[in-house]
C-alpha cells in the first residue's frame, strides 16, 4: 500500500551573511522547507496578505489560491 505524501512548501528569503572580520555582510538567498504539523490541512489555512502600497485583498486560503492559479491562462 502506498503511503500518502505530505505536502512541503519552499520559502525563499533574502538574508545577510556575515563576511568575517570586516563586519560587513553580503546578501544571499536562503531556502527553507516548510512541512505542516500533523493534522493540519495546509490547503485550508488562511493566507495573510502583506498590505504593500495600502492595498486591501479579500481573505483566501491556499487551496483557493491554487485553484484560481490553475484556471488562469
Amino acid at each position: 500500500m502506498k503511503q500518502a505524501s505530505t505536502p512541503r512548501f519552499e520559502l525563499y528569503r533574502e538574508a545577510v551573511r556575515d563576511s568575517g572580520a570586516s563586519g560587513g555582510g553580503r546578501p544571499v538567498v536562503e531556502r527553507c522547507e516548510l512541512v505542516p504539523p500533523a493534522g493540519v490541512d495546509p490547503f485550508s489555512v488562511k493566507l495573510s496578505f502583506l498590505p504593500y502600497f495600502q492595498e486591501e485583498r479579500p481573505t483566501t486560503t491556499l487551496g483557493a489560491y491554487f485553484d484560481a492559479q490553475s484556471k488562469e491562462v
